[in-house]
């Protein structure tokens, strides 16, 4: 139902900055793209679950994926029935890929499992986690140890 409401939204708010704001179907594609590009990088910025950005990331995929549609077909004059191919193929392909690569399509699951070595102290973990301070200590998420560099 959701994703209903979204491409609904997409349809409205492209025709919308289209027509009744004068932008035309490539400026309202580039700002759009601008806008979802925005989202994205707040969407990937935030440490957890914040359902204002994730719903804002949603709505302009919806938007923009139908301007692409739309620029491909009027602008580019490429049929309808090759631009629905396309885009039924792709997700079934990156779906595949996933299933391929991870052996299940879960989002919660993984079948490969991290190397002990990455968990022990001085492991990967720890240098990800890690971080300079400016008495040249390091802190991680177990003990503070001397800087490296």
């Amino acid at each position: 139902m959701i994703k209903v409401l979204c491409t609904t939204v997409g349809e409205t708010a492209g025709d919308f900055l289209n027509s009744n704001l004068g932008l035309g179907l490539s400026g309202t594609s580039l700002v759009m793209a601008v806008l979802l590009a925005a989202a994205l990088v707040a969407q990937f910025r935030v440490r957890r679950y914040a359902p204002v950005v994730y719903g804002l990331v949603v709505v302009l995929i919806g938007v923009v994926g139908t301007l692409v549609s739309d620029n491909l077909t009027d602008n580019l004059g490429v049929p309808l029935a090759v631009t629905t191919a396309v885009f039924g193929i792709a997700p079934a392909g990156v779906l595949l890929v996933w299933w391929r690569t991870e052996r299940t399509l879960s989002i919660r699951r993984h079948q490969r499992p991290v190397p002990d070595r990455h968990l022990r102290p001085g492991g990967l973990s720890d240098r990800l986690t890690s971080r300079c301070l400016p008495s040249g200590s390091v802190t991680t998420n177990r003990t503070p140890r001397a800087c490296c560099s």
